[in-house]
C-alpha cells in the first residue's frame, strides 16, 4: 500500500542537522512502466520550513523517519515526458550558521543552467511535466524567507485556493511551473472511476490487493492514470441502500464524471440489485466474465446473485459460512467433551441442540445470550420462498424457529436480549455463563477476539484465553458477504471486470485476502489449502483449524429460495414475533403485527 503517514514525537531527533540532507537528485524508481503515471511525494520540514517533492517511496519513509511531515501524495507525474528538474541552493544558514539548504524546481534548462552557474547544485531530473491540457502545478516564493533565516522559499501545489491564500499572505508568482494528474478528481484531468461503498472494507482490500492501485486519501487512489473515487454511505437508516437507489436509476445519462462504475452490496439485499427487470447491474456475462472464471466459487454465493432469468450479475470475494462457536469448559461440564466431534453430536439437528439447551440449563447456563441469534440459521434453510407469485408463505423450519425459540425462553434456556447490547457480551467474558454462539470466521476473530476487557492486563475474555471450540452446529448457514457489482452506465467495463477478476476469482490475491486480513473467501481451492494447514490454527479457538467446517458448510448452503423481499420480511418477522416469544403479545397478534409491516412495506403482497 503506498501512503503514507505523519511521524512526530520520537521520530523527530534532538539535532536540527539531522532534518537537513542533500538528495540524490535522480529520478526514482517508483516509474513503473505499466502504467502511465507515478505519485509525487510531498514532504515538509518543520524545523526549517523547506518543501520538499519526490516520486521515491524509499526518499520518503527515511525522511519521515528523522522527522519531515506529510508525505502524501500531492499530485501524480507521467513516467515520461517532457523533464522537471531538482536544484539545491546550498548557501541558505540558520541565525547560528547551520547549512539549511532550500529546492527549486523548473521545467526550463534555461532557468536549471542560470541558477547552476551561480552556485546551485544537483539540476538532474527529478520527475517529469504532463501535457499542458493536464492540471496546472503552481510554484509560488516567499521573498521573505531567507531573511527570517527559513529555507521553504520554494513551494509547488495543484491546489488554486492554497495559491490564493499564500499570495494574500505575501507570497509572490503563483504561476504554473509544469503540469500533473489530479489527485482528486477534477473535471478534464483524466478517466475517473467512481465506486459506491457502506464501509472502508473495500477500500482497504483494494489498496493491499489490486496491483497498481496508489491511495492518494482515505476515500481516493489511482490506477494508472484513472482517478479513483470511493463514496461512503452508512447503512443506518437505510440511507446506503437509498443513495444507491437515487443513483443508479439515471446512472447511464449521468455525466462522466459522476457515473457510479461499481458498487458494493451485503447479500441480504443483493437480490434487489441484481434484478432482471431493474437491471442496474450489469450482467457478469456481459462482461465477459464466464461460468469458467466463476467454477471456483461457492455455489450459493452465485444462488444469491442470480436473476430470475439465471443471469449472475455479482461476484462476491467471500464465503462467510459459519458454525457453532461453543464454550470449552461449558462443553467438558453438560456433555463431557469438548471435542468437536462429540459437540457437533450433541447438536447435529435441532432436536438434539434442543436436548443439549435443556441439560445446559440444569447446569446454569443460558444455551445462546439469546433467540435472536439462531434466527439466520433457520432462515437460511427453507424449502420454499418468502414470495411467490406475490403471495407470503412462512417457511415450515421459520416457524420452527419461532416454537423452539418460544420453548427456550419459558424454559429460561435462552434470553430475549438485543444481538450486540450489554447483556448479550456479557458471555463473551471469561465469566460467561453463556455455551453458545453462532458466527463466520468475521464473528470469530473480529468480535469475539474483540471482547469487553478487564483491568488485568489482558481482555478478560474467553477467546484470550483460547476457550472457544467450533464445529457445524444443527444447520448450514452464511452471514455476511459482500459482493462487487459493475453499474449499468459504467463507461471503464473493462477496468470493472478487471477489479471484479482479480478481488473476487484470483486465488493468488484472495489467498493474500484469507492470510491477511482472516477473510473466509470465495474460493474452494484456498479454502482447502487453509484446512489442510497447521498454519492457521485460530488461538480463539484454542488451536482448531476451522477451515474443513467453512468448506464443508459453505457447499451444504442452498440459497435457491432467496428473493428481493427476504431483507424486509425476515428483519420484520424476526422483531414482530419476538413479542411472542418474549410473552408480549399472544402468536396470533404477533402475526398480524408482521402482516401489517409486510403489507406497508410491498402492497403488491398478499398473505
Amino acid at each position: 500500500m503506498k501512503k503514507f503517514s505523519k511521524k512526530l514525537g520520537a521520530m523527530i531527533m534532538s539535532a536540527v542537522m539531522a532534518l537537513t540532507f542533500t538528495p540524490s537528485g535522480v529520478l526514482a524508481e517508483g516509474a513503473d512502466d505499466e502504467f502511465e503515471s507515478v505519485p509525487v511525494y510531498g514532504l515538509y520540514n518543520p524545523n526549517s520550513g523547506e518543501h520538499y517533492f519526490t516520486v521515491d517511496e524509499s526518499e520518503t519513509e527515511n525522511l519521515l523517519q528523522v522527522g519531515w511531515e506529510e508525505g502524501d501524495v500531492k499530485w501524480f507525474a507521467p513516467a515520461s515526458g517532457d523533464p522537471v528538474y531538482c536544484l539545491y541552493n546550498p548557501n541558505v544558514f540558520d541565525a547560528a550558521g547551520n547549512a539549511l539548504g532550500d529546492h527549486h524546481y523548473t521545467s526550463s534548462e534555461t532557468e536549471r543552467d542560470s541558477l547552476l552557474a551561480v552556485g546551485w547544485l544537483e539540476g538532474d531530473v527529478k520527475f517529469y511535466s504532463a501535457p499542458e491540457n493536464s492540471n496546472p502545478i503552481y510554484g509560488v516564493y516567499n521573498p521573505n524567507a531567507y531573511s527570517m533565516y527559513m529555507s521553504g522559499a520554494h513551494h509547488l501545489t495543484q491546489d488554486a485556493s492554497e495559491v490564493k491564500d499564500l499570495l494574500a499572505l505575501g507570497w509572490e508568482e503563483g504561476n504554473p511551473k509544469f503540469y500533473g494528474y489530479a489527485v482528486v478528481p477534477v473535471v478534464g484531468a483524466g478517466k475517473i472511476l467512481n465506486v459506491q461503498v457502506f464501509n472502508e472494507d473495500f477500500i482497504h482490500r483494494m489498496e493491499n490487493y489490486y496491483p497498481g492501485y496508489i491511495t492518494t486519501s482515505a476515500t481516493s487512489g489511482m490506477i494508472g492514470d484513472v482517478a479513483v473515487n470511493f463514496t461512503i454511505t452508512p447503512t443506518e437508516d437505510n440511507a446506503y441502500q437509498d443513495n444507491l437507489d437515487e443513483l443508479l436509476q439515471n446512472n447511464a445519462e449521468a455525466d462522466a464524471y459522476d457515473k457510479v462504475d461499481l458498487f458494493i452490496v451485503e447479500a441480504d439485499y443483493a437480490q434487489k440489485y441484481v434484478d432482471a427487470d431493474k437491471n442496474v447491474a450489469i450482467k457478469l456475462s456481459d462482461l465477459g466474465i464466464t461460468s469458467d472464471d466463476l467454477s471456483d466459487q461457492y455455489k450459493y454465493t452465485q444462488e444469491i446473485v442470480t436473476d430470475k432469468n439465471g443471469d449472475i450479475r455479482a461476484s462476491s470475494w467471500t464465503a462467510n459460512s459459519g458454525g457453532l462457536i461453543y464454550n470449552r469448559e461449558i462443553a467438558k461440564e453438560i456433555i463431557g467433551s469438548d471435542d468437536p466431534a462429540d459437540v457437533q453430536a450433541a447438536v447435529s439437528d435441532w432436536s438434539k441442540y434442543n436436548e443439549t439447551a435443556k441439560a445446559a440449563a440444569d447446569k446454569g447456563y443460558l444455551m445462546t445470550p439469546s433467540a435472536n441469534d439462531t434466527y439466520r440459521v433457520y432462515s437460511n434453510n427453507v424449502s420454499v420462498p418468502w414470495v411467490k407469485d406475490n403471495k407470503v408463505t412462512i417457511d415450515a423450519n421459520i416457524e420452527r424457529w419461532v416454537k423452539d425459540s418460544k420453548a427456550q425462553v419459558d424454559a429460561r434456556q435462552t434470553s430475549t436480549c438485543d444481538m450486540w447490547g450489554y447483556d448479550w457480551y456479557e458471555g463473551l467474558k471469561a465469566s460467561g455463563k453463556v455455551f453458545c454462539y453462532f458466527g463466520p470466521e468475521w464473528f470469530i476473530n473480529n468480535i469475539m477476539g474483540n471482547a469487553p476487557g478487564s483491568d488485568k492486563g489482558d481482555d478478560g475474555s474467553i477467546a484470550y484465553q483460547g476457550g472457544w471450540g467450533f464445529c457445524e452446529g444443527p444447520q448450514a448457514y452464511y452471514w455476511g458477504d459482500y459482493y462487487l457489482c459493475a453499474a449499468n452506465g459504467t463507461d471503464d467495463p473493462d477496468l470493472v471486470k478487471d477489479i471484479i477478476m482479480t478481488m473476487t476469482t484470483d486465488t493468488e490475491v484472495l489467498m493474500e485476502m484469507a492470510i491477511k486480513d482472516s477473510d473466509c473467501v470465495n474460493s474452494k481451492y484456498v479454502l482447502a489449502e487453509l484446512a489442510s494447514s497447521d498454519v492457521y490454527d485460530n488461538k480463539i479457538l484454542g488451536g482448531q483449524n476451522p477451515f474443513m467446517i467453512f468448506a464443508e458448510n459453505a457447499e451444504r448452503i442452498d440459497m435457491s429460495n432467496i428473493t428481493p423481499y427476504d431483507q424486509v420480511i425476515n428483519e420484520a418477522f424476526r422483531e414482530d414475533m419476538m413479542n411472542y416469544i418474549s410473552g408480549n403479545a399472544s402468536y396470533d397478534q404477533a402475526l398480524q403485527m408482521f402482516q401489517t409491516e409486510v403489507e406497508e412495506h410491498f402492497p403488491n403482497l398478499i398473505f
